[in-house]
Protein backbone atom coordinates (compact mmCIF):
# COMPACT_ATOMS: atom_id res chain seq x y z
CA UNK A 1 0.00 0.00 0.00
CA UNK A 2 1.42 3.48 -0.76
CA UNK A 3 -0.11 6.30 1.63
CA UNK A 4 0.86 9.27 3.02
CA UNK A 5 -0.38 12.53 1.92
CA UNK A 6 0.09 16.53 2.61
CA UNK A 7 -3.19 18.65 2.34
CA UNK A 8 -1.38 22.08 1.78
CA UNK A 9 -3.64 24.97 2.10
CA UNK A 10 -7.65 26.10 1.65
CA UNK A 11 -7.53 28.07 -1.01
CA UNK A 12 -8.86 29.28 -4.35
CA UNK A 13 -7.54 29.29 -7.47
CA UNK A 14 -7.24 32.89 -7.35
CA UNK A 15 -5.45 32.72 -4.13
CA UNK A 16 -3.29 29.19 -3.96
CA UNK A 17 0.54 29.70 -3.32
CA UNK A 18 2.33 28.15 -5.74
CA UNK A 19 5.32 27.16 -3.29
CA UNK A 20 2.51 24.95 -1.94
CA UNK A 21 0.94 23.68 -4.47
CA UNK A 22 4.36 22.40 -5.57
CA UNK A 23 4.88 21.04 -2.19
CA UNK A 24 1.58 19.30 -2.56
CA UNK A 25 2.17 18.17 -6.31
CA UNK A 26 5.73 16.64 -4.75
CA UNK A 27 4.63 14.95 -1.69
CA UNK A 28 1.31 13.19 -3.18
CA UNK A 29 1.86 12.69 -6.73
CA UNK A 30 5.68 12.70 -7.22
CA UNK A 31 6.42 10.83 -3.85
CA UNK A 32 3.65 8.01 -5.04
CA UNK A 33 5.34 7.84 -8.34
CA UNK A 34 8.57 7.18 -6.66
CA UNK A 35 7.50 4.36 -4.15
CA UNK A 36 5.57 2.86 -7.18
CA UNK A 37 8.70 3.16 -9.82
CA UNK A 38 11.31 1.53 -7.39
CA UNK A 39 9.21 -0.70 -5.78
CA UNK A 40 7.93 -2.70 -8.88
CA UNK A 41 11.55 -2.91 -10.25
CA UNK A 42 11.97 -4.90 -7.62
CA UNK A 43 8.72 -6.83 -8.28
CA UNK A 44 9.08 -7.41 -11.68
CA UNK A 45 13.29 -8.85 -10.60
CA UNK A 46 11.55 -11.23 -7.98
CA UNK A 47 8.87 -12.49 -10.69
CA UNK A 48 6.12 -12.94 -8.57
CA UNK A 49 3.67 -10.09 -9.24
CA UNK A 50 1.98 -8.52 -6.67
CA UNK A 51 -0.81 -5.64 -6.06
CA UNK A 52 -0.40 -1.97 -4.80
CA UNK A 53 -2.99 0.12 -3.66
CA UNK A 54 -2.57 4.10 -3.76
CA UNK A 55 -4.45 6.20 -1.01
CA UNK A 56 -5.76 8.90 -2.95
CA UNK A 57 -8.80 10.51 -1.76
CA UNK A 58 -12.39 11.92 -2.43
CA UNK A 59 -10.97 14.81 -3.75
CA UNK A 60 -9.44 13.74 -7.01
CA UNK A 61 -12.82 12.36 -7.81
CA UNK A 62 -15.18 15.52 -7.02
CA UNK A 63 -14.64 19.34 -6.95
CA UNK A 64 -13.84 20.24 -3.23
CA UNK A 65 -13.73 24.28 -2.32
CA UNK A 66 -10.86 25.17 -1.47
CA UNK A 67 -8.86 21.91 -1.86
CA UNK A 68 -7.30 22.88 -5.52
CA UNK A 69 -3.76 21.90 -4.55
CA UNK A 70 -4.85 18.27 -2.70
CA UNK A 71 -6.95 18.08 -5.68
CA UNK A 72 -5.22 18.43 -7.83
CA UNK A 73 -2.26 15.96 -6.56
CA UNK A 74 -4.75 13.31 -5.93
CA UNK A 75 -6.17 13.64 -9.35
CA UNK A 76 -2.48 13.05 -10.67
CA UNK A 77 -2.18 10.03 -8.37
CA UNK A 78 -5.36 8.70 -10.10
CA UNK A 79 -3.59 8.67 -13.32
CA UNK A 80 -0.48 7.17 -11.88
CA UNK A 81 -2.76 4.77 -10.75
CA UNK A 82 -4.41 4.05 -13.99
CA UNK A 83 -0.89 4.37 -15.89
CA UNK A 84 0.86 1.49 -13.94
CA UNK A 85 -2.10 -0.89 -14.06
CA UNK A 86 -2.02 -0.71 -18.05
CA UNK A 87 1.73 -0.89 -18.35
CA UNK A 88 2.42 -3.19 -15.21
CA UNK A 89 -0.59 -5.83 -15.64
CA UNK A 90 1.81 -8.21 -18.24
CA UNK A 91 4.17 -8.28 -14.57
CA UNK A 92 0.86 -9.59 -12.59
CA UNK A 93 1.33 -6.34 -10.61
CA UNK A 94 -2.22 -5.25 -10.10
CA UNK A 95 -2.18 -1.00 -9.20
CA UNK A 96 -6.01 0.16 -7.44
CA UNK A 97 -6.71 3.26 -5.46
CA UNK A 98 -9.13 3.84 -3.21
CA UNK A 99 -10.38 7.47 -2.60
CA UNK A 100 -11.79 7.76 1.26
CA UNK A 101 -13.53 11.01 2.99
CA UNK A 102 -11.67 12.52 5.82
CA UNK A 103 -11.07 10.13 8.65
CA UNK A 104 -11.35 12.31 11.97
CA UNK A 105 -7.99 12.54 13.58
CA UNK A 106 -6.46 14.45 16.09
CA UNK A 107 -4.65 16.34 13.15
CA UNK A 108 -7.80 16.73 11.00
CA UNK A 109 -10.25 17.28 13.62
CA UNK A 110 -9.97 21.44 13.99
CA UNK A 111 -11.19 21.85 10.67
CA UNK A 112 -13.43 19.51 9.82
CA UNK A 113 -15.29 19.99 12.97
CA UNK A 114 -16.58 23.25 11.62
CA UNK A 115 -20.03 23.02 11.19
CA UNK A 116 -20.21 24.70 7.73
CA UNK A 117 -17.25 23.16 6.53
CA UNK A 118 -18.14 19.39 7.40
CA UNK A 119 -21.95 19.27 6.60
CA UNK A 120 -21.19 18.75 2.71
CA UNK A 121 -19.17 16.54 3.08
CA UNK A 122 -21.47 13.99 5.54
CA UNK A 123 -23.92 13.18 3.05
CA UNK A 124 -25.54 10.48 2.26
CA UNK A 125 -24.70 8.23 5.51
CA UNK A 126 -24.22 11.29 7.85
CA UNK A 127 -20.85 10.28 9.30
CA UNK A 128 -17.03 10.28 9.18
CA UNK A 129 -15.27 7.21 8.03
CA UNK A 130 -13.22 5.51 10.75
CA UNK A 131 -9.90 4.18 9.73
CA UNK A 132 -10.89 0.25 9.94
CA UNK A 133 -13.31 1.06 7.15
CA UNK A 134 -10.66 2.98 4.95
CA UNK A 135 -8.19 -0.51 5.53
CA UNK A 136 -10.91 -3.20 4.85
CA UNK A 137 -11.19 -2.69 1.78
CA UNK A 138 -7.31 -1.86 1.05
CA UNK A 139 -6.83 -5.22 2.21
CA UNK A 140 -9.18 -6.86 0.17
CA UNK A 141 -7.60 -5.45 -3.03
CA UNK A 142 -4.33 -6.39 -1.81
CA UNK A 143 -5.44 -10.34 -1.34
CA UNK A 144 -5.83 -12.67 -4.00
CA UNK A 145 -9.44 -12.42 -3.32
CA UNK A 146 -9.58 -9.29 -5.66
CA UNK A 147 -6.99 -11.01 -8.01
CA UNK A 148 -9.02 -9.69 -10.88
CA UNK A 149 -9.19 -6.27 -10.34
CA UNK A 150 -6.86 -3.09 -11.32
CA UNK A 151 -6.88 -0.10 -12.52
CA UNK A 152 -9.92 1.13 -10.09
CA UNK A 153 -10.36 3.77 -8.18
CA UNK A 154 -12.74 2.82 -5.36
CA UNK A 155 -14.79 5.89 -3.33
CA UNK A 156 -14.85 5.22 0.66
CA UNK A 157 -16.49 8.34 1.14
CA UNK A 158 -19.79 7.55 2.49
CA UNK A 159 -21.31 7.85 -1.18
CA UNK A 160 -20.19 11.43 -1.31
CA UNK A 161 -19.29 11.31 -4.62
CA UNK A 162 -22.37 10.17 -5.86
CA UNK A 163 -23.91 12.85 -5.32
Amino acid sequence: MIGGGFGGEIATPMDTDIAIFDKVITINARGALLVTKYATQQMVRIGKGGAIVNVSSQAALVALEGHISYGSSKAALENITRCSALELGKYAIRVNSVNPTVVRTPISSGHWSQPHVAEPFLKPLGRWATEDEIAGPIVFLLSDAASMITGISLPIDGGHTCQ
